[in-house]
């Protein structure tokens, strides 16, 4: 591009993003400086520039527009600015409220291999300090806080780089008691189970009222060792209060009891789930019939007796020593 060109296409570009600071529509220069780059025929003196432009459009596109929000985001990646900067980070913040409000439609671990751990500054560490009310988390405990549930729910691995991240921000944020919760996840996804359970078992220590710590360490434990599995299940469901999130819970408990021989404790708990699920109009899973079959087919006739929990949970009281 010819300098001429190349200055009064700045002017443009910064009036523009003054229209888009504030909400106004850039459609038009946005598509034009869009196609410019595209064919290479940008002058790499504006991408700074585009890039900010980028930011503000971004920043005023509605949440619920997910495909107009991540070719935003592609596209500002593909300027391949300079990193780190105040710019890269805001792009990182949006990229966040995108994935909280539409997690199944965004991979945010896809976006940080591109945008790199390693570009988070100083002042990213930072806890937001409004004028008035309490301080909100920094952008590196936001972006910890959706990396690690994505990794829970998708079951794929956390990068080690993510790894020494959660281990320096546990250290960091003292008073952040969700973090210390995140490393088992964490750990189970790179294929580190011994030290997820050991894990547990210290956070059990601290928090031992937490039921669903106690429902991720069984998951953790060997398939063989029934009795503690049956321990740490009935404990889990002794220390839930809303009936709502026991579902699950319950299905792992008739599975291990059925494998113990307990038949009519365990035919007990699916009774139990079918009758919460029933009442909530919820749809039952598969397992349920897989293991009311099963149970029949060792168990001809069997009648369901309640479940004595607090006799089972003897084993789980060593489990956090």
């Amino acid at each position: 591009m010819k300098e001429r060109n190349v200055s009064e296409l700045r002017k443009e570009i910064k009036a523009a993003t003054e229209l888009a600071r504030s909400g106004g529509d850039v459609t038009e220069i946005y598509d034009r400086l869009s196609s410019l780059h595209k064919a290479g025929n940008l002058d790499q003196s504006l991408f700074l520039n585009f890039g900010w432009l980028i930011y503000y459009k971004l920043k005023h596109t509605p949440l619920n527009s997910v495909l107009p929000r991540k070719r935003l985001l592609i596209q500002y990646l593909n300027l391949d600015l300079p990193r780190p900067s105040l710019l890269h980070s805001l792009i990182l913040n949006e990229a966040i409220k995108l994935k909280k409000n539409s997690p199944s439609q965004f991979r945010i671990r896809d976006f940080m291999e591109l945008w790199g751990i390693d570009n988070l500054r100083d002042e990213d560490w930072e806890k937001f300090k409004p004028e008035s009310g309490h301080a909100t988390n920094s952008l590196v405990e936001n972006l910890i806080g959706v990396y690690t549930r994505e990794i829970k729910k998708d079951r794929t691995a956390a990068s080690e780089e993510f790894g020494r991240l959660l281990d320096k921000a546990i250290e960091v944020y003292r008073s952040n008691v969700h973090l210390p919760l995140y490393r088992p996840i964490v750990l189970e996804s790179q294929g580190r189970q011994e030290e997820a359970l050991a894990c547990y078992r210290k956070l059990l220590k601290r928090w031992p009222r937490k039921f669903f710590l106690w429902s991720r360490a069984e998951e953790l434990l060997p398939a063989s060792d029934l009795d503690t599995r049956i321990a740490l299940l009935s404990k889990a469901v002794t220390l839930v209060r809303d009936e709502n999130f026991l579902g699950d819970i319950r299905l792992r408990l008739a599975n291990v009891l059925h494998k113990k021989g307990l038949h009519h404790h365990a035919k007990h708990e699916l009774n139990q789930y079918q009758s919460l699920y029933v009442s909530r109009r919820w749809h039952i899973k598969a397992w349920h019939g897989t293991l009311s079959r099963r149970i029949e087919a060792a168990a001809p006739g069997v009648s369901p007796a309640p479940t004595p929990y607090d006799a089972f949970i003897a084993p789980a009281m060593q489990f956090p020593q």
